[in-house]
């Protein structure tokens, strides 16, 4: 009996995000695809060119689709995928609270 993975919510991907600032590269990938349960297809996206976060929140939607394909991702794990960009996009675009750099 195949054991299921548990759901991974909006805060949860948000929050990995947020701590994803803090790495870069193929370990930003590593630990964002672990954090949605698809660490298995850490290979593919790297052997597709996309080997830090900001690789993968540039993407638009034919790359996405793209990505999906090569993944052989079923609806579910597709869905969670694309939610996941989204929400790193959302992350990477949000205002901070560091008031701005004084012109002295």
């Amino acid at each position: 009996m195949a054991t299921s993975k548990p759901a991974v919510t909006n805060e949860a991907i948000k929050a990995l995000a947020q701590n994803l600032a803090s790495m870069s590269g193929e370990d930003a990938v590593r630990a964002w695809l672990e954090g949605i349960k698809l660490e298995e297809h850490f290979d593919v996206v790297i052997s597709l060119g996309y080997t830090s976060i900001e690789a993968i929140t540039n993407t638009d939607d034919e790359q996405q689709k793209m990505i999906t394909g090569e993944l052989k991702l079923p609806l579910g794990p597709k869905k969670r995928f694309l939610r996941a960009i989204a929400l790193l996009k959302e992350a990477r675009d949000a205002p901070t609270d560091e008031p701005p750099a004084s012109a002295d």
